[in-house]
């Protein structure tokens, strides 16, 4: 028993010593208030959109929620990159969601693909 216990305890270290980071942690995102005070206080827009990379903010805005930050003054800059940040992460939702349904899983007969374009992968037709 003794003789196992080292190897267990080696196996332990080796698998939580894979849980720490390095790295450092995000900063938390500014929230639309936040994005406003910055902007009555004179921030440069340039800095408002590093910060929200640096947060790798993301907002899922209402047209009511963007007519009311162009409304307290945020720059035009600043909302299309809000825009932008937020058209790209639909379209990687809708990638992955795309993937889900027609990725590389084992479909029947080998016939796999998007709709009308689908393509014969060297199995059995069906029916065969």
């Amino acid at each position: 028993m003794k003789s196992l216990k080292l190897p267990l305890l080696f196996v332990l270290i080796v698998f939580l010593s894979g849980c720490a980071s390095t790295r450092l942690a995000r900063p938390t995102p500014p929230t639309l208030d936040e994005i406003i005070s910055m902007t009555k206080a004179g921030t440069p827009a340039d800095e408002i959109i590093n910060k929200l990379k640096e947060s790798r903010a993301y907002y899922p805005l209402t047209a009511s929620e963007i007519t009311r930050l162009s409304s307290q003054g945020v720059s035009d800059a600043v909302l299309d990159y809000i825009h932008e940040v937020h058209l790209r992460e639909v379209r990687e939702d809708e990638a992955q969601r795309s993937y889900d349904r027609y990725g590389w899983r084992i479909h029947p007969y080998f016939f796999f693909g998007h709709g009308y374009r689908s393509r014969w992968h060297g199995g059995l037709y069906y029916g065969w």
